[in-house]
């Protein structure tokens, strides 16, 4: 598999609820479930986007940022976490090219296609039906248009 989506954290509903979001936006997505899982999946996946959670047990998602870059250098990232600025500078310092203080599918999904220069006409109207939200635009979500 690749040009994946890689959704990593801790919980097993925050990273269904991503993988889904991005399936019913037609992009392919793979849920990790931790970073021994992730690094796992590492092997196998060359990901297009990494989106990891901040806190992964022992582990934090900025130590799989580093190791994600290192292995393939193309990909991109969002780093998911609290309202840390300190945190968000640790991040973009590290590459990511989002941190988002929000687990909503619809926020991060909005940043993904944005960082992935995918169009976002057709996603916007169709797709996010698909989640039971109906259209909804980017400012609505804090996203930048």
């Amino acid at each position: 598999m690749t040009n994946t989506i890689l959704v990593v954290d801790d919980s097993p509903s925050s990273v269904a609820g991503l993988v889904d979001a991005f399936a019913a936006s037609g992009l392919t997505a793979a849920g990790a479930h931790g970073f021994a899982d992730a690094l796992k999946m590492l092997e196998g996946v060359e990901p297009e986007l990494l989106v990891t959670g901040v806190r992964l047990g022992p582990y934090n998602g900025l130590h799989l940022l580093m190791r994600v870059r290192a292995l393939y250098p193309r990909a991109a990232a969002i780093v998911l976490g609290p309202a840390d600025p300190m945190l968000a500078g640790d991040a973009r310092a590290l590459g990511a090219e989002a941190y988002l203080t929000t687990h909503s599918p619809e926020a991060v999904l909005f940043a993904a296609l944005e960082i992935l220069g995918r169009t976002r006409d057709d996603t916007d109207r169709l797709h996010l039906r698909a989640l039971g939200t109906g259209p909804v635009s980017p400012s609505q979500l804090g996203v930048r248009a």
